[in-house]
């Protein structure tokens, strides 16, 4: 069996010959060192692979801990400021007020979401929480029963219609439904809110900002801090620009500061919306980076200098909610 089978080998191999090919001999041994070969390939490929996979994890380790700096450092001034008192306006389920209370961890929250679902997730999430309390309603400008946008994704349901330019840049929001919610203003609650330090208020309603800070003027005009979200494009009907909540906010003695975060069109990073940050002139003095207000002495025989207001406090409106708001939004000691 052997010979014929040696035989066949040489009568293939000169066939092969005929045709041009080269042909060699390969012993067991030969085929042995070939085998190892390749099992040795397959171990340095493996170990390539997985070195690449731990770099690779550990480079996104350190993108994800840069970017948790970075956003730490953009929120420094919660510490600044010291605000142990948040008053967040759409709350969805909970996502700012988990990151609030990472910088304050012994704060006060007051969250109002309108959303029957989202608000259930909201009260579960926040339910072993100190300090928490939470409002099933929207806010605006007037106390009623209104129809309420809701979005699939969550967080882009509003009180005003979706604009076309946000389906195309979120085509993942598209899918509207309509349910009824209740509607309260930022006011009506002012007995409900007791304040432990600086107040921040954050209104994040997708374009229907000016209409929470209309309703909220006597709760603004005690809040050391007012982080709202403000669309440069056109993504709701009928959304607040930044120029009417800049007007809003000064008329309660908040200034403008700058945008704390900014989400970028891609393609051409144009600016789509931000985090507009505006903080109280008086705050602003006593941590020494504001101004404070100077009187001149009055030439002798001219009128008397007009009455200095205070800091923070601008027209008979806003004299007229400090007094009735002292006693009812004080501040503990």
């Amino acid at each position: 069996m052997s010979r014929l089978s040696d035989g066949l080998k040489n009568v293939v191999s000169r066939l092969f010959r005929r045709a041009g090919y080269q042909v060699t001999n390969i012993t067991r041994r030969q085929q042995a060192d070939a085998a190892q070969l390749v099992a040795r390939q397959a171990e340095e490929e493996a170990r390539f692979v997985a070195q690449q996979a731990e770099e690779g994890a550990r480079f996104v380790a350190q993108q994800q801990a840069e970017a948790a700096r970075l956003s730490r450092e953009r929120w420094r001034w919660l510490d600044t400021l010291a605000l142990d008192t948040l008053i967040d306006v759409g709350a969805n389920t909970g996502q700012f007020a988990r990151h609030f209370r990472g910088f304050r961890p012994d704060c006060l929250i007051y969250s109002f979401e309108p959303l029957r679902d989202c608000f259930a997730e909201l009260q579960q999430t926040m339910a072993d929480v100190p300090g928490f309390t939470a409002f099933n309603v929207a806010l605006g400008e007037s106390d009623e029963e209104t129809e309420f946008f809701r979005s699939a994704y969550s967080e882009s349901s509003s009180l005003l219609q979706m604009g076309e330019s946000h389906k195309q840049l979120f085509p993942f929001t598209r899918d509207i439904t309509t349910e009824t919610v209740t509607l309260r203003r930022l006011d009506s609650y002012i007995d409900h809110i007791t304040v432990r330090g600086g107040l921040m208020v954050k209104i994040d309603v997708q374009g229907a900002e000016a209409r929470v800070l209309r309703g909220g003027r006597l709760v603004l005009s005690k809040a050391d801090a007012v982080v709202a979200e403000v669309g440069y494009l056109p993504l709701y009907v009928g959304q607040a620009t930044l120029q009417e909540l800049a007007e809003l906010l000064d008329d309660c003695g908040l200034t403008f500061m700058g945008t704390i975060d900014q989400n970028l069109r891609p393609g051409d990073s144009l600016p789509i919306y931000g985090d507009a940050l505006f903080v109280r002139r008086a705050t602003l003095q006593r941590l020494g980076h504001w101004p404070a207000p100077t009187t001149e002495a009055a030439p002798a025989a001219e009128a008397p200098p007009a009455v200095q207001r205070r800091p923070g406090l601008q027209g008979d409106t806003i004299r007229q909610a400090e007094t009735q708001t002292h006693a009812s939004f004080s501040r503990p000691h």
